[in-house]
């Protein structure tokens, strides 16, 4: 491996690394983000640290202002009407994309994934489903053969996870919504592109019902003093 090979990697390892912190609220909306913690943190050099933080500042999960700091963005109700209206169409493209150009190694990754939300698998957590959820649509993404889809869909679901999680104790069970992928994988891989379309399309209609049920609980539960 040439010294850029591993530089190239350290970067990417500390952008997946960082996002997975951020969608998680392990760093939470407003927080400082700091280069020598996560330096020390992450075990990876400043340099890859600094080019991960420039790609997480262009898909807007962090804002880095200069003379005054580096801060994870906040989240805001709006956002998920905002992500819905745009998620719709783009979903929907890749599911039909997936169904006229996927490939039989696209749908056995997606096997793989569907079988931990088997029905004999028993009672499952909603991290676990996130998880399940999360890798059925980068594995559709990924299908769908179209490089700048694949980036655009992988930036508005980061946003869309970041949410997911922010309310998740207000989320009831979602292994009904996350097993969908199934029906969307059986319309793919019979390649019948418009129903695949209009099956993603309810599976994020469903979420985004999901997350409007959570914050119209948080609205309504007193604030104590």
């Amino acid at each position: 491996m040439t010294s850029q090979d591993r530089d190239s990697l350290l970067s990417e390892q500390a952008y997946r690394r960082i996002k997975r912190m951020i969608v998680s609220l392990q760093l939470e909306p407003g927080a400082t983000v700091r280069e020598l913690a996560l330096v020390d943190q992450l075990g990876i050099g400043r340099t890859p640290i600094r080019e991960a933080l420039q790609r997480l500042s262009l898909e807007q999960l962090i804002e880095i202002i200069p003379r005054q700091g580096i801060f994870v963005t906040q989240i805001a109700v709006t956002d998920l009407q905002h992500l819905f209206e745009v998620r719709i169409p783009l979903e929907k493209l890749a599911a039909r994309l997936a169904a006229s150009r996927g490939r039989e190694a696209n749908w056995r990754a997606m096997e793989q994934v569907l079988e931990a939300i088997a029905p004999t698998t028993g009672n499952l957590g909603n991290e676990t489903l996130i998880q399940v959820d999360e890798q059925c649509h980068h594995l559709m993404y990924k299908a769908s053969g179209n490089e700048y889809l694949e980036r655009a869909a992988t930036t508005l679901y980061s946003s869309s996870l970041r949410l997911w999680y922010y309310f998740l104790s207000d989320i009831g069970d979602m292994r009904e919504a996350v097993t969908e992928h199934r029906l969307i994988l059986d319309a793919i891989t019979a390649r019948q592109a418009d129903k695949a379309a209009d099956l993603m399309e309810e599976h994020i209609r469903v979420f985004h019902r999901e997350i409007q049920d959570a914050i119209g609980r948080q609205s309504l539960t007193p604030v104590l003093d």
